[in-house]
Order: structure tokens, then C-alpha cells, then sequence
């Protein structure tokens, strides 16, 4: 009799088994494999049926609890199915609101109420949108500084430069006029040189005064003096001069020549027209 009673439990356990899986549907669904916590995505369900079956679409924790949303006409918990929505609708609305991280995405076929389900799942990352702010927050600052540090280094290397190129102005100019007064004082030495020169000529020059003229001819200087002043008057009347001059009252005469001329010529002209107004009267 027992034997008989586990027989008859074992048989009804097969049957019940070759029906669920009678009944079981192949599917798959499409989902993000990142999302944002708090943020709505879209998730698509793919089977071949024309047979009408509940959907659960739902994110689970490590600890196997639901901890999304669903969109069915208003936000609902994931724990419940979307009854008799498919496949009239294969895409459905999901949102994760109480836990980011690293998570699994479920999705359940069943066609009562009555019948096990078949479950999908798939991995999917919820991000913080809080953190992710910041991060880019973060980021931002971070380029911000990056570009005014860059702009300040620029500006800084701009005026080092530009303090090079003047202090190399201006020592160009510095040996310029460095050059400059080294010329000058250059030039004020080979004078003072020259100085010093005529200065040493005329002290090596004898004085006339210093001769002692009693060992000296005093008939010999007498003549001697007498042919240089006589020399110097020929050199006062310098025959150049008066051939500048004969020359210059020659070319006066010539050119006042073309005048008189011309005044002649006038005259000879008024003459001559009264005579002919004379004629005719």
C-alpha cells in the first residue's frame, strides 16, 4: 500500500513536470547593460506565440530583493506581473530607484496565475546620478584649472619673453652707446695725441730768440730777411687773383652784350612802326 501511494505521487509529479514544460515558452529580451539610478529604460521582450502571458520584468539585490519599477498606466513595484500584456506589448518601462550597482535584470513569462514561470536574467549596472554629477563636476574643475593653468603658464612664458627681448634691447643700446663714448673718447685722445704733438714739434723747433747772434753774420741775416719779405710781397700780389678778377669783369661785359642788343633792337623796331603809320596817313 505504501509502495502503491509514492508510485502515484511520483507519476503525478511527472505529469505535472510534462506539463509545465508543455507550457513553458522559449523568449529573450533586450535591456541596457547600464543605467542610471532613478532613470526610466526601456526593456523588449521577443517570443514566438500568438498566446496571451503575464509579464514580470523586475532588478533584483544580492539578497534576491526587487528594487525597480514598472510602468503599467502608473509606477508600480516590479514584485507584480503585467497581466496579459503579451505579446499585444513587447516593450515595457523600467526604472531602478533604491540601490546602484552591479545587479541582475529578470524577466518572467507565465500564462495564468496557475502555471510556473519561466525567468530570464541578465547583468546590468545602475550608476548614482549623484555621484556621477560630481564626477563630471569634478571633471569640469579639474579641465578648468588644467586650461587657466595653461593660460596662466603661457602668459608667464609671454613675459619672460618679453622681459628677454627688452633686457636684450636694452643692452643693445647700452653697447651702443658704450661703442659711442668709447668713439668719442677715442676721438678726443687722437686729438689730445695731436695736441701733444704740435706741442713736442714746437718744443723741438728752435727759438729764433735763443740764437746766439754773435756767431751769426749779421749781413748774411740782414739779406736774408730782406729775400723773404721781398717773397712775401710777390706772394701778396698773387697773379691768380688778378686773372679771377680780369676774368669776372670779362664775363660781366659778355653778358650784359645780348642786352644792349636787344635794346637796340627794340628801338629799331618802334622806328621803323612809325615810320610806316606815318607813311599811311
Amino acid at each position: 500500500m505504501k509502495h502503491t501511494v509514492i508510485k502515484f505521487i511520483f507519476m503525478a509529479f511527472i505529469f505535472l513536470f510534462l506539463v509545465n514544460l508543455a507550457n513553458a515558452l522559449e523568449f529573450s529580451f533586450n535591456s541596457p547593460s547600464s543605467v542610471k539610478l532613478n532613470e526610466e529604460f526601456k526593456v523588449k521582450v521577443f517570443a514566438s506565440t500568438t498566446e496571451v502571458f503575464d509579464v514580470k520584468i523586475y532588478v533584483k539585490d544580492f539578497n534576491d530583493k526587487v528594487i525597480s519599477e514598472i510602468y503599467d498606466q502608473s509606477w508600480k513595484s516590479s514584485f507584480y506581473f503585467v497581466k496579459e500584456s503579451f505579446p499585444s506589448r513587447t516593450e515595457y518601462s523600467v526604472r531602478v530607484t533604491k540601490a546602484y550597482g552591479s545587479f541582475d535584470i529578470c524577466v518572467k513569462l507565465r500564462k495564468s496565475e496557475k502555471t510556473t514561470s519561466n525567468e530570464l536574467c541578465s547583468k546590468i549596472e545602475v550608476e548614482d546620478t549623484s555621484l556621477s554629477d560630481s564626477f563630471s563636476a569634478q571633471n569640469s574643475n579639474s579641465n578648468s584649472n588644467q586650461n587657466s593653468n595653461s593660460n596662466s603658464n603661457s602668459e608667464s612664458a609671454n613675459n619672460y619673453k618679453n622681459t628677454n627681448d627688452e633686457e636684450k634691447d636694452n643692452s643693445k643700446d647700452k653697447n651702443n652707446d658704450d661703442e659711442k663714448e668709447n668713439n668719442g673718447k677715442n676721438v678726443v685722445t687722437d686729438k689730445d695725441n695731436n695736441n701733444e704733438d704740435k706741442d713736442i714739434d714746437n718744443r723741438d723747433s728752435p727759438d729764433l730768440s735763443s740764437v746766439n747772434y754773435s756767431k751769426i753774420n749779421y749781413q748774411y741775416l740782414n739779406n736774408t730777411l730782406q729775400a723773404e719779405v721781398d717773397e712775401g710781397k710777390i706772394i701778396l700780389n698773387n697773379p691768380i687773383k688778378d686773372k679771377i678778377k680780369s676774368s669776372s669783369t670779362l664775363i660781366t661785359k659778355e653778358s650784359s652784350l645780348p642786352l644792349y642788343l636787344l635794346l637796340a633792337f627794340s628801338i629799331f623796331a618802334i622806328l621803323v612802326t612809325i615810320l610806316l603809320a606815318l607813311r599811311k596817313l
